[in-house]
């Protein structure tokens, strides 16, 4: 009897021992499992599951060709080398992308070289290697310099036009805009002294004009000499405009200057948008406020219409310019037509000069506010 409670005895430890054993591995095993999931370093599943450094570059290029338009993307296998070629908008954008793929690879612990070609500067390459051997190579080029056939540039998702409000005080702005060769309105504040050397500056060079209509905002921060307030008459209202449209003939249209107060006031907008409606002029709401009327009060009426979609320079640096026009151009694409509106600030002008050429590799058309309001 003593004997079998002894071999008893035995067993369980036997059993405890094994279990103990068992789960210690499985707990050793899980750790080194969720070690390589998570990128570490692990014991066994690095060797167990371990990647090829080829399948390893495909799974982080796959990432990199999904952002990409598959119009501007080749990709060439010969043997057991492989090429991604790549067409980006500008230059900066294609070292952008060298550098996120370089740093993907480090990450996994592949080497690459990036290479700058002096014979190319539009052109930036990256070399992959596996251990000593060359497996692929990145290339990224600028479509700044990049000739594409001339059916595929025309084509385009949607239509824009970019105002540039504020103009009047300065001739030397006008004279910096007007060298942008792309459609572009100008929304001239009336009553200045040289409001009409800036229309006929832009007139001569092919530009569209606007009256740029000072009206009374909530704040009351109102300097403007010659301003529609809320405690204006009528007749003191139509002579105001009356007076702003002779002294712009050439204008195609109007838009408000601040005004976040007058746009909340329907009666006030009626009077305005009847005297545009008499001179064939259409309206552009700058909403100023969230609460504005005036373009419900416009398609009401019968008055040709329509409102802004975004500010470009609200914030008046360049970074944050470059970000809007291309938030801007997404707008364009998904709802066929948008409007941005901007100031003739230097940053601003910057920036216009250097991405509206390069417009057209973006898939949108700049075209005058008043193509916008005809197409709606």
């Amino acid at each position: 009897m003593e004997e079998t409670k002894s071999e008893r005895k035995n067993i369980n430890w036997k059993f405890f021992f094994v279990f103990s054993g068992i789960l210690a591995i499985a707990i050793l095993i899980s750790m080194d499992f969720y070690f390589y999931k998570e990128h570490h370093k692990s014991l066994f599943f690095s060797i167990l599951m371990k990647e090829s450094d080829e399948k390893k570059v495909n799974r982080i290029m796959e990432n990199v060709v999904k952002s990409f338009p598959s119009k501007n993307v080749k990709i060439n296998i010969n043997k057991e080398f492989k090429t991604w070629r790549f067409l980006t908008p500008s230059l900066s954008e294609a070292r952008a992308q060298t550098a996120f793929i370089f740093k993907e690879l480090q990450n996994k612990g592949i080497r690459s070289k990036i290479e700058w070609d002096k014979q190319k500067p539009e052109t930036v390459r990256m070399e992959i290697y596996s251990k000593d051997r060359n497996i692929g190579a990145v290339i990224f080029q600028s479509m700044e310099v990049y000739e594409e056939r001339k059916e595929d540039i025309e084509k385009y998702e949607g239509e824009f036009a970019i105002i540039i409000d504020d103009i009047g005080y300065s001739v030397n702005s006008v004279e910096e805009l007007v060298k942008i060769k792309e459609p572009l309105t100008l929304s001239i504040l009336p009553f200045l002294p040289d409001s009409q050397v800036c229309a006929d500056i832009a007139k001569k060079n092919g530009k569209e004009i606007m009256i740029h209509m000072p009206m009374e905002s909530n704040n009351g921060n109102d300097p403007e000499k010659d301003i529609i307030k809320e405690t204006m008459t009528e007749e003191e209202i139509r002579f105001m405009i009356g007076r702003a449209i002779s002294s712009l003939p050439d204008a195609k249209g109007m838009n408000n200057h601040k005004g976040s107060k007058i746009t909340q006031r329907e009666y006030i907008m009626e009077i305005i948008l009847s005297e545009l409606k008499k001179n064939n002029l259409f309206f552009i709401d700058s909403k100023t406020s969230d609460h504005s009327i005036a373009l419900k009060t416009a398609r009401r009426l019968g008055v040709l219409s329509s409102e802004r979609s975004i500010f470009l320079d609200s914030i008046n640096s360049k970074p944050e310019i470059k970000k809007n026009i291309l938030k801007l151009f997404k707008i364009a694409k998904t709802k066929k037509r948008a409007i941005g509106i901007a100031h003739p600030y230097p940053d601003t002008i910057e920036v216009l000069k250097e991405m509206l050429p390069k417009v057209k590799y973006h898939s949108v058309k700049p075209v005058f506010v008043s193509e916008i309001i005809k197409n709606k």
